[in-house]
């Protein structure tokens, strides 16, 4: 096998002579490389935190092993993109006074050795653990609640310099969070998340299902009543945001579209929804035939399709039709469901704010004069049974946020209850796995249409991308440590979109948050 070191793409070295390299070193050589030291590892997958040492190079993690040296040689096997220290050590050159000396294999045969920095983070004592997954956002809508121009209607009113306004200030909550990837679930192109990767802006990495796609009268159908009757657009489809599509034709054309756009997986409603207000929750929005063509106009891209569904019925119809995710499904009951949904080693991504009482002492969901709140309630009625017959059917659970038209306050209330929430309904362990390794195996059912293709997420494991974590505590004993908090809406919410708790975060390799001492 070929060994050279260097940048992780580990093919450029292969294609310059030695000369042009050594003159743009930069190009191809990590000028710096970062070790975590005096750390308990929690990897994202066993449940346990062990004494290790993280090496970064890049963007990736190379090694987690005991006792990583602070300096000596290195070199990276082209193929596994695996460090591995070089014993004896290969002596450095030039001005070097400590760190890695990376040894490059020249095609020629020529080998050359680069003295690189290492920048040695003493953790002390805390947990470093996988940066955090959210699997259900809506970026565009997240802070529709703020201004004058509130709700889905309110944003009807809005320019896209309004609206890309408030979802960069909604991607400005994650990072300080720990959160290093979300999942948006419909209503955003990838305008911002291309501004994102390329560090004009920062936030977190992106996945994205671009416009709802909805049947006419179904959970996206955002139109004034005056649009309906005069059968003209609403202002948000209009802007891309929704797409309303009935019969399997359209719904196929919608799929398309949205994979033209950029999209990694595309969502459908197939089912009715607490905030729309034209249908009911029992109401069917997915027939067999458009559901089989929103499954073909994914598969055939080699990516999945979601459906937003909270009946057994409308769960059912997807699992049948090949659909992958099932957002929310808040409303089975029937054993036979979760089954199916198990067999078919789909996903559920459950709104489990919905089943806190806490959720009736909203001025919306819990106020009896306004449509949605016996949705709420009749939701929130099945709570206990929902999560009884998910565990026992060990069915895949991603962990999702999914707060809406909101105000910064209240989403992060919301947004920190949710994980007290879920440390109730499946334990400590399941949780932060749900937010970590397997919300990563959620993302990667993106396959071809993967927008970080390279590497693993969710996990601390050589090869992985280095999305890292330092938390004060140990979140497995304690998830207020990751930012849990006691009550939806009775505890103080933070003032700041920063957890505290959460004194480093890494994205990608770099370090966008340290507040070690």
């Amino acid at each position: 096998m070929k060994r050279i070191t260097g940048k992780l793409s580990l093919t450029i070295a292969l294609l310059y002579s030695w000369s042009a390299l050594a003159a743009e070193p930069a190009v191809d050589i990590p000028s710096e490389v970062t070790l975590f030291k005096n750390v308990k590892v929690f990897n994202g997958v066993d449940d346990g935190l062990r004494d290790l040492d993280v090496l970064v190079v890049k963007n990736k993690i190379h090694r987690v092993a005991a006792d990583i040296p602070e300096t000596g040689a290195w070199e990276i096997e082209a193929e596994t993109r695996a460090a591995t220290q070089i014993v004896p050590p290969v002596p450095g050159t030039g001005d070097y006074s400590g760190g890695y000396t990376f040894l490059v294999d020249h095609p020629t045969g020529e080998s050359k050795t680069i003295d690189v920095k290492v920048n040695v983070l003493d953790g002390g004592g805390r947990t470093l653990m996988p940066g955090l997954i959210d699997a259900h956002v809506h970026l565009n809508f997240q802070f529709g609640g703020h201004g004058t121009d509130r709700g889905i209607q309110g944003m009807q009113n809005m320019t896209w310099e309004e609206i890309g306004a408030l979802a960069y200030e909604s991607a400005r909550e994650y990072l300080p969070a720990g959160v290093t990837t979300v999942r948006d679930l419909c209503g955003m192109s990838q305008g911002l998340r291309k501004h994102i990767d390329t560090g004009v802006l920062e936030g977190p990495r992106i996945y994205l299902s671009g416009a709802c796609v909805s049947a006419s009268s179904g959970h996206g159908d955002w139109r004034w009543d005056k649009d309906v009757l005069s059968r003209t657009r609403s202002n948000l489809e209009i802007l891309g945001a929704t797409w309303l599509a009935d019969g399997a034709d359209a719904v196929l054309q919608a799929t398309r579209n949205n994979l033209a756009g950029g999209a990694d997986f595309v969502k459908m409603m197939s089912g009715g929804g607490i905030t729309s207000e034209r249908d009911p929750l029992d109401s069917i929005q997915g027939t067999p035939e458009e559901l089989a063509a929103i499954v073909k106009g994914t598969t055939d891209f080699g990516t999945i399709a979601a459906v937003h569904a909270y009946t057994d019925i409308s769960v059912q119809n997807a699992i049948k039709a090949g659909v992958m995710s099932i957002e929310h499904g808040n409303l089975m009951q029937d054993p036979e469901t979760f089954k199916m949904v198990a067999q078919a080693d789909a996903w559920i991504v459950p709104a489990m704010a919905a089943f806190a009482p806490d959720i009736l002492e909203h001025p919306y969901y819990g106020n009896p004069a306004l449509p949605a709140y016996e949705k709420t309630a009749r939701v929130n009625r099945n709570g206990e049974t929902w999560v009884k017959l998910a565990n026992e059917y060990e069915v895949n659970l991603g962990w999702g946020s999914d707060v809406i038209i909101v105000t910064k306050p209240v989403w992060r209330a919301s947004r920190d209850f949710q994980i007290t929430q879920w440390g109730r309904a499946f334990g400590n362990f399941r949780t932060l796995k749900a937010m970590t390794s397997d919300n990563g195996r959620l993302m990667a059912l993106t396959g071809q249409m993967n927008p970080y293709p390279d590497a693993k997420l969710g996990v601390i494991e050589e090869g992985a991308y280095a999305d890292i974590i330092l938390v004060d505590g140990n979140p497995l004993e304690d998830l207020s440590v990751i930012g849990a908090s006691p009550s939806m809406f009775g505890a103080e919410p933070r003032p700041t979109p920063s957890v505290d708790t959460i004194p480093l975060v890494m994205k990608d390799g770099r370090i966008y948050k340290n507040r070690l001492q």
